[in-house]
């Protein structure tokens, strides 16, 4: 399949397109940017309303994202009130780098994803309209796809991904890494 274009064959894949189910997290006043991939199936595909509190942005029960950030800030994220509050703290801006896809595969690997709709107009959006100062993002996959869609000269910072499939690091490990690079409250 090519992923640009969403030339495909069926055969092995759902029908069923998912689309994104929270839109791009802007705080009232954002200076940094985290792009992800797109969330698990567990989300994407229930309605908005139907999302369990804790099932905001990188809510599987196994993804890292949140319990990394309760180390590195300190703090509960257990509610999406809470990280909410957080970002806005912060002025982290959320975001995926795909708004839309189908899934070839009963599972949520990021490349099982297929049928790609891109995200890349409402990232430039955020680029244009907000002073950005810094770009954070989770994975080389997100990686390499920000780089040929998003045309930026505002720093960007790989961070190793909150799958937990990314075992090569251990958590505490990541949240150190992170800790170092992501913005401190406050500054």
């Amino acid at each position: 399949m090519d992923g640009v274009s969403g030339r495909t064959e069926l055969s092995n894949m759902s029908a069923f397109i998912e689309e994104h189910p929270f839109g791009d997290f802007i705080p009232a006043h954002p200076r940094y940017v985290w792009v992800g991939s797109f969330p698990g199936k567990e989300f994407s595909a229930i309605a908005r309303d139907e999302i369990p509190e804790e099932g905001w942005y990188y809510g599987q029960k196994v993804n890292q994202f949140w319990p990394i950030l309760e180390i590195v800030y300190e703090r509960e994220l257990k509610l999406k009130a809470q990280k909410r509050a957080l970002c806005e703290a912060l002025g982290m801006a959320l975001t995926d780098i795909i708004y839309s896809a189908r899934r070839d595969r009963d599972n949520n690997l990021d490349e099982n994803l297929v049928d790609l709709t891109f995200n890349a107009p409402a990232i430039l959006g955020i680029l244009e309209r907000y002073p950005i100062e810094k770009i954070f993002i989770n994975s080389h996959l997100v990686q390499a796809r920000f780089r040929r869609l998003v045309k930026t000269d505002i720093p960007c910072f790989l961070l190793p991904s909150p799958s937990p499939r990314n075992a090569r690091i251990s958590k505490a490990q990541k949240a150190e890494i992170y800790k170092a690079i992501l913005p401190k409250l406050g500054e």
